[in-house]
């Protein structure tokens, strides 16, 4: 293959040279470039050299532009193939560009050419900066930038000929070539502004005078551009030597805009031309149309066309030369572009500018525009010469649409540089009132422009608004009174027109925020005010009531349309904007449909989109987050609960409406004190109205229990609102007792004490709250569903439950500790909530109720939480971390959330040191096992770029290193080394002088540390790998002793085991620095051992227990680990399953003699406390399935190997099935929650619900059993055997296979049955006694396919032992079958070997599988270096044999002549 690539290579080359510079030779260049591009680094690096020589002489050679094109396109391509692999040099250059500069100075003959080849130059040199080949400061020192200064020399002396001869007029094209130049937008940063200042450095100070010479329409002599920066100040404009007072700057006429005569109106929103255009415009051209507008492209002349892109050229080159650009790239230019700046505001001069010429007023908006891309530097005196050029234009030709366009589009270009300043000079103040009365004038006159007016007039009142985002300076003069421009802006929601409706709904979004580089909303009082009054002028706008009867039927449903359209698009823009007013926004959604009579299919696209848009799952999830506010606002409004849009909940029929939100509606009614509705929606989903209302009765609660509580107090101060309240509660009190009798009531506050306690703390809101530096989410933070209540309230009112419904406890915690599961039921509810929410406001709310409920418990932890201490610290702390890690994610992606994840995290730090401190005072010893989980993900954050987040890393580091060493050294002794910043040196010290306390480590210690220490895969960091590598390397003799010693070789397998296992899914910093331990290692003398399995799920299962009590303990400790995993869900499915498994007699009895034989030696069922059952439970006697009915669930082909399905998948599915199918044992039976989420959980208890099944002695289980995994191997064996012959197998990875037969995971799962069973004592069969041999024929099947399966997923010692059961399988039957034979033997003349030889012309009944075949590949695969001979691989004749013999014995030459003789 790497030959054929070559050789190709080698051909085009020669085609590419042999070829004549014609258009044939395009296809060919476009074809290296694309291979290139697709396959880098495929060029060999002998070709490098003869195509670099090639290509330089292709492009001395060129004579063509459309061939010079493709050889620099070609030329880019070939720089990014070969730049980073071979760091071009000095040959490379000297090749490519003294070619190129040959080409300039002897081939080129038009300037087009010229223009051409700057551009396609300027355009690599981003290139090549952009991916990294050169950096700023060699390119600077290489000839592409020299060849660009030639190229610059020829164009300029170009064009001097050029205007010296034709003048100006055949110049366009080239000018327009150059404009584009300058005018790219390079994507990306730094690169960008490096490349677009070093083309702009580059360019000669004569073609700035020849372009200036065409801008001033003055092709004599002109001063140079070149000239020192101190000249510049005898060139004083006129216009600034104007009195420099405001009131003398805007003229007394200029208020008085709005009551000059009327302009021309639009009829029927139409477009009309001004009445007096033909007056007030003075045409240059006696051929311009009379009705032509002045800013159309075709009003100018051809010379007046080439000046002005002159103009729009030396504007732009005038950009990047901000201080901040500069810093990026600091060279300085040719030419002076103040200079040029001024030059070009000398065009606009009062003295100047006629507004009554086209050219004039095209020039004016090439060179505001062009001077205020936002990549230019405008000083105060450019903003004085643009504005009041502006004020001129607009005062003069007002009248006219077009040129009312264009200043407001100027004005808004202008005014983003009016608002940086916090404390702004003179000029600018000055600056911002003229503009503001601009727009105060054209605001004024609305009512008579023109729509296309009324649009660019509510751009330009955006771009102020951003521009004055804290609405200081930019208020509007109104005929009544000064205005902000954003209530101003409002009004245009409801303008006649619908393109400016709809830029205002599309536009409202910035409204709701303050600041441009980064917007943080305005606070909740003025989002709620700015919300109310666009919810009045949308319901004036969608009403087209008024207007029906001057419309037409159609025009009035048209109208009705497009006004619906702006008004859905206003509301959905706010719900993706803001927090604050989401809630209202989907309530005026489902009002207008109710008032409105708009379609629910439009306002259901409207919610799926949006919900899309936040990150939601689908419409339903998203409606249920806020269906409890929107139903609180509906029956507020006392519409009918039946009446509610059930299709805007995502539901397909009110029914089932009612059936998802039952536990929202009819507490909702009930404090409504609707019965009636109530018990109708009770009716309508069938349901029973006792037991119905009794499950909502810990959420109708929560309505009243605060109210109570603060009234109990005694404290509260008196309001008359909250005695209102007190007195509604207490009232659907007493209607919630008759209903549902008191005792029912109390019964079921005690009884759901922990959900009515989860309930409680969701009403959690506290807009004041400042636990940690908050900045502004205090003023943005969104209020939660009702009701909502502040801490003190939800203190309160713990106290008051804890009081009236708990007898004697003595706090909230006792009372919960009461209840083995109370505790963790509510960690588990709060905890999964914060898990599964994305939005970063609520879930910092849910962390303040996670945060108030474990400050309870850290309390009363010394009291030892009813026997659950140790669940308690293990699971905060896990869940803290974790929250920390997820969110620090959001962070490090730079998205602006308003401080919500740097807050969510330092309050995780905060309370995790509270955590800490507590398990210090009380347990250091149980502290200690977490201390390595803690701090290598601590280290991380410690060196976060947020100061806030770096402090509160390192105070924990602090308090758990340096302050209590004592308790914890064991613990800090197996930590990885620390980083070696500054900030760690105390920490790195102490680390080392606890660690080296006895002495320097051995390489023997040093990796029995490092294993120790990374007996927790996710604890492994990349520092403790650094160090590793290095001790490897320094302790090289003793490495090479532990290799060739046989003892000591283990260990080495078990580092070597250890770091592969860490490699898999581990950060890329990670990863690299295991390769690095590995490449020290070496390669090992793996060969006739076999590496050890490293189990990081459970310890190695003691001696103590045998048979099913080994897989127990297996199963108890996946689940315990299971409830520290980071997905909620896996924790929820264990907690569940936990749970079930020790309420049954089984589990009971296997954790009575847990601990009776391990005592307390194993903390596991410390872990498992809150799990155990609170009364004995009765043991459930298992059903057994019929035979038809086990066959209708397991006997299905689609089961066992479905058509494209992943393993995960399938391996969920099998088990899960088995499960229903009748598995008796009573802990494998109940694991299905588990095993519907969890592979490797599946893969691990897949062989023993197999052998359950097995052991039932039920003839049609080992017949359906044998049949499927029979078919499966064989399925396997057939579809290997096809795609071998079309590609080899190693070209997929296995998570690519959609066929299980053919995925690896799949395969080792069927392979580990087949083992498993293999291990079993099968049950006698009546008195005849079952043998080792008989185990491995717990199920009919071939294991020459079982092997063949084995060594495609390189088990190759597995492969070897199935093909010899296989070999013995086929002897005793040899054996058997043979007349001659006597007993059970073989004869004396029967050798192994001709048993081998015969066996080796048998084949698998269903597939062509060579049994000798696969041991000769199998053997030569794992290196024994006598197994091939006993094969007969000295003694066969085919080829393939011969083959495999000649590698062995490294005979190459051999093995390749053979090879050749057969394919």
């Amino acid at each position: 293959m790497r030959h054929r690539l070559e050789s190709g290579w080698t051909s085009i080359r020669d085609i590419i040279t042999s070829q004549e510079q014609t258009l044939q030779l395009t296809p060919w260049l476009q074809l290296i470039t694309r291979v290139m591009e697709k396959f880098p680094g495929s060029l060999a690096e002998d070709e490098t050299y003869p195509y670099l020589n090639c290509l330089s002489s292709l492009i001395a050679e060129s004579k063509k532009v459309e061939i010079s094109k493709y050889l620099f396109i070609m030329c880019r391509g070939f720089l990014l193939s070969t730049g980073k692999k071979i760091k071009l040099g000095q040959r490379t250059e000297e090749l490519l560009w003294s070619s190129m500069e040959e080409n300039v100075d002897v081939n080129i003959k038009h300037i087009e050419k010229v223009v051409s080849d700057v551009c396609l130059l300027s355009k690599l040199i981003y290139w090549l900066l952009n991916y990294g080949v050169v950096n700023s400061e060699s390119l600077l020192t290489m000839d592409i930038v020299s060849l660009l200064k030639v190229l610059y020399k020829k164009l300029g002396m170009f064009l001097g000929e050029i205007l010296q001869k034709e003048g100006s007029l055949p110049l366009q094209n080239i000018l327009m070539k150059l404009l584009s130049l300058y005018d790219s937008k390079f994507p990306g940063g730094t690169t960008s502004i490096q490349a677009a200042r070093l083309i702009r450095c580059l360019f000669p100070a004569k073609i700035v005078d020849q372009l200036l010479g065409i801008a001033s329409n003055k092709l004599s002599k002109q001063p140079s551009a070149s000239h020192s920066k101190s000249d510049i100040g005898h060139i004083k404009l006129k216009s600034r030597n104007r009195p420099s007072t405001s009131r003398s700057i805007i003229e007394d006429d200029d208020m008085d805009l709005e009551f000059d005569q009327p302009l021309a109106r639009d009829q029927g929103e139409e477009e009309d031309l001004d009445d007096d255009f033909g007056d007030s415009q003075e045409s240059e051209d006696s051929n311009v149309d009379a009705f032509q507008s002045p800013l159309s492209s075709s009003s100018l002349t051809e010379g007046q066309t080439i000046r002005l892109t002159a103009i729009k050229v030396l504007c732009l080159w005038c950009g990047y030369d901000k201080s901040e650009m500069k810093e990026i790239l600091p060279l300085e230019t040719n030419g002076d572009p103040v200079y040029i700046r001024t030059k070009m505001e000398e065009l606009i001069d009062e003295e100047e500018l006629d507004s009554n010429k086209a050219f004039d007023l095209q020039m004016l908006h090439a060179i505001i525009s062009g001077l205020t891309t936002g990549n230019h530097r405008v000083s105060d005196n450019d903003l004085e010469n643009m504005v009041d050029a502006i004020r001129r234009v607009a005062k003069q030709q007002r009248r006219d649409h077009n040129i009312s366009c264009m200043c407001l589009e100027l004005l808004g270009s202008v005014v983003c540089y009016l608002g940086n300043d916090e404390m702004p000079s003179k000029t600018v103040k000055e600056c911002r009132e003229i503009t503001v009365h601009l727009l105060s004038a054209f605001w004024n006159l609305q009512d008579q422009f023109s729509s296309k007016v009324r649009l660019t007039t509510a751009k330009c009142m955006m771009a102020f608004i951003e521009a004055d985002p804290k609405q200081q300076w930019a208020l509007l003069s109104t005929k009544e009174d000064q205005s902000s421009i954003s209530t101003e802006f409002i009004q245009t929601m409801c303008d006649l027109s619908h393109d400016v409706r709809m830029y205002a709904s599309q536009a409202v979004s910035r409204l709701y925020v303050t600041g441009c580089e980064e917007p943080i909303p305005i606070n909740r009082h003025q989002q709620n005010q700015l919300f109310d009054q666009i919810y009045v002028i949308i319901n004036e706008t969608i009403d087209v009531r008024s207007k029906q009867g001057s419309l037409t039927a159609e025009r009035a449903q048209d109208e009705k349309n497009n006004r619906t359209a702006s008004t859905l698009t206003t509301v959905g823009n706010i719900m993706c904007s803001s927090v604050v007013c989401e809630n209202k926004a989907i309530f005026a959604l489902c009002q207008l449909v109710r008032e409105c009579d708009i379609e629910i299919k439009q306002v259901y696209n409207v919610l799926q989109k949006v919900s899309c848009i936040l990150g939601y799952k689908d419409g339903h999830h998203y409606m249920s987050y806020h269906i409890p506010y929107v139903l609180n606002q509906w029956l507020g409004l006392n519409y009918p609960v039946a009446e509610f849009p059930y299709q805007l909940a995502f539901c397909s029929s009110l029914k089932n409406f009612y059936r998802d939100f039952c536990l929202v509606i009819i507490p909702q009614l009930i404090m409504k004190k609707n019965v009636l509705d109530a018990k109708e929606v009770v009716t309508e989903i069938k349901g029973s109205w006792n037991v119905i209302l009794r499950q909502c009765i810990p959420h109708t609660v929560i309505y009243m229990l605060p109210l109570f509580a603060v009234a109990n107090t005694g404290n509260a101060p008196v309001d008359e609102t909250l005695k209102k309240r007190t007195a509604h509660a207490t009232a659907c009190y007493d209607l919630l007792t008759k209903e549902a009798t008191k005792e029912v009531v109390e019964k079921t506050i005690v009884s759901c004490l922990d959900e009515i306690v989860v309930n409680i703390l969701k009403c959690l809101y506290d807009p004041e709250e400042d636990f940690v530096k908050t900045g502004s989410i205090r003023n943005i933070d969104p209020e939660p569903n009702p009701p909502c209540y502040n801490p003190y309230m939800i203190r309160c009112t713990l106290d008051y439950v804890t009081n009236s419904f708990s007898g004697n406890a003595r706090t909230l915690v006792d009372v919960l500790s009461k209840n083995q599961d109370s505790i963790q039921k509510i960690l588990l509810d709060i905890s999964m909530k914060l898990n599964t929410e994305h939005r970063l406001h609520e879930k910092r709310r849910l962390f303040l109720m996670y945060q108030q409920f474990v400050k309870l418990l850290l309390r009363e932890f010394s009291q030892q939480l009813g026997g659950s201490w140790a669940y308690v610290l293990r699971e905060t702390i896990h869940r803290l971390v974790y929250i920390a890690n997820d969110v620090i994610k959001i962070y490090q992606n730079g998205i602006n959330d308003c401080g919500y994840s740097k807050n969510i995290i330092c309050m995780s730090l905060q309370l995790l040191k509270e955590i800490c401190t507590v398990g210090l005072e009380t347990c250091p010893e149980e502290l200690s096992k977490y201390l390595p989980f803690i701090v290598g993900n601590i280290v991380q954050m410690a060196t976060s770029d947020a100061e806030d987040i770096s402090n509160e890393a390192n105070l924990l580091l602090q308090l758990l290193i340096i302050d209590n060493y004592i308790p914890l050294r064991q613990a800090i002794i197996s930590l990885d080394p620390f980083p070696s910043e500054e900030k760690f040196h105390q920490l790195s010290t102490l680390h080392k002088r606890l660690k080296y306390a006895d002495g320097p480590f051995t390489l023997v210690k040093e990796i029995d540390h490092f294993m120790r220490s990374a007996s927790s895969v996710c604890n492994v960091r990349k520092e403790g790998l650094q160090h590793l590598s290095q001790q490897l390397h320094e302790n090289r003799k003793q490495l090479c002793q532990l290799t060739s010693q046989d003892t000591e070789k283990d260990s080495i397998c078990q580092l070597i085991c250890k770091l592969v296992q860490v490699y898999q899914g581990s950060k890329e910093e990670v990863t690299l620095e295991i390769s690095k331990c590995l490449g020290e290692i070496g390669p090992v003398d793996l060969e006739q051992n076999g590496l050890p399995r490293v189990d990081d799920t459970v310890d190695q299962v003691v001696s103590l227990f045998t048979g099913n009590l080994q897989n127990y303990y297996k199963i108890f400790h996946m689940l315990n680990q299971y409830l520290v995993d980071n997905d909620m869900s896996v924790v929820e499915a264990a907690s569940n399953v936990l749970k079930t498994l020790l309420s049954t007699k089984t589990g009971i009895e296997f954790a009575n003699l847990y601990r009776e034989r391990l005592g307390d030696k194993d903390f596991l069922f410390q872990y498992l406390h809150p799990f155990r059952p609170r009364k004995k439970i009765q043991a459930v006697k298992e059903e057994t399935l019929s035979v038809e009915e086990f066959q209708q669930i397991v006997d299905m082909e689609t089961l066992w190997t479905p058509p494209d399905c992943s393993h995960d998948n399938w391996i969920h599915n099998l088990t899960c099935t088995f499960i229903n199918a009748g598995v008796q044992d009573e802990i494998l039976s109940r694991l299905q929650p588990i095993c519907m989420i969890k592979t490797k959980f599946s893969e691990i208890v897949l062989p023993l619900m197999i052998h359950d099944l097995l052991l039932q002695d039920q003839p049609i289980h080992r017949e359906v059993l044998s049949s499927h995994i029979r078919r499966f191997f064989s399925s396997h064996c057939e579809q290997d055997s096809s795609v071998s012959r079309s590609h080899s197998a190693l070209s997929m990875s296995s998570r690519d296979i959609s066929e299980v037969c053919r995925n690896k995971d799949s395969i080792i799962s069927m392979l580990n049955v087949v083992q498993y069973l293999r291990q079993q004592d099968r049950p006698n069969q009546g008195r005849q006694e079952m043998t080792a041999w008989d185990n491995n024929f717990w199920l009919d099947l071939d294991f020459l396919h079982i092997a063949k399966a084995a060594m495609y997923c390189s088990a190759h010692f597995s492969a070897i032992l199935f093909a010899e059961i296989w070999c013995d399988i086929q002897r005793q039957k040899q054996d058997y079958s043979g007349d001659s034979q006597k007993g059970t033997g073989f004869s004396q003349s029967f050798s192994q070997t001709t048993m081998i030889d015969s066996l080796g012309s048998l084949s698998s009944s269903s597939s062509t599988i060579n049994v000798q075949d696969l041991l000769l590949q199998t053997y030569q695969e794992i290196g024994d270096p006598d197994g091939l001979y006993g094969c007969g691989a000295g003694r066969l004749a085919d080829t393939s044999s011969r083959v495999k013999s000649y590698e062995h014995e490294n005979r190459w030459e051999k093995a390749v002549l053979t090879y050749d003789i057969v394919y």
